[in-house]
């Protein structure tokens, strides 16, 4: 005698269309999981942000350190890539000791592992967009290729370059600890960071760019 199964059998969900759903098609389809799937178009559709997480830490030290360099802050009408802020400068005379024997070390050096003996390091891409985004000449300087040699394995920007951008951190600074020193080894050009890349608000509360170029170098 045959026994009949006490578990009736799963009906498949169909739509009004009438074609039976996949598993995948039903998970998605419930409600429960709309803010994931909106999440991931927006994530998606979004542009590459390589800038870090934001700690109000370093943002209110970077407010504190500011004071340091103020006087010597000036505003360019260039906008980075992303077109959020413009970018400022400051004199390469306003900056600790500490910061212009680095930079100075890192002109005088053709390779990157040489400095980070010193200032411990590693490369970032254009973070945020607001900071110069630069393909990779063709033809390269011996500093150029031994610094794009290193960035390879390290980090690509959304347009698929490889990280233009080495970074120093320079221990006792004089600007706090989430001083961020940046060569662009691309352009020849050095940066600033007072808030370890960090959007940050002035005064008024208005939103300002984490970088500052470094200008009149000697």
């Amino acid at each position: 005698m045959q026994m009949k199964s006490l578990v009736s059998p799963a009906k498949p969900v169909t739509p009004v269309s009438g074609a039976p759903v996949s598993p995948a098609a039903r998970k998605w389809s419930n409600p429960r999981f709309g803010t994931i799937q909106r999440a991931m178009a927006a994530a998606a559709a979004a542009p590459a942000v390589y800038e870090e997480d934001r700690n109000e830490g370093d943002i209110v030290e970077g407010q504190k350190n500011f004071k340091t360099i103020k006087k010597e802050i000036a505003e360019t009408p260039e906008l980075g890539p992303a077109g959020r802020f413009r970018l400022h400068t400051v004199n390469f005379d306003v900056l600790p000791e500490k910061v212009q024997g680095a930079i100075r070390e890192i002109i005088a050096g053709n390779d990157p592992a040489d400095c980070w003996q010193t200032y411990r390091g590693d490369f970032h891409c254009n973070r945020g967009g607001h900071i110069p985004e630069t393909a990779t000449p063709a033809a390269m300087t011996l500093k150029q290729q031994n610094y794009y040699r290193d960035a390879q394995a390290k980090d690509r920007d959304k347009k698929g370059f490889v990280a233009q951008y080495a970074e120093f951190h320079v221990t006792g600074s004089g600007l706090g600890k989430a001083f961020r020193l940046l060569y662009d080894y691309v352009n020849d050009q050095f940066y600033i960071s007072l808030t370890h890349y960090n959007i940050w608000s002035d005064a008024g509360g208005g939103e300002r760019n984490p970088f500052f170029r470094v200008t009149n170098i000697h």
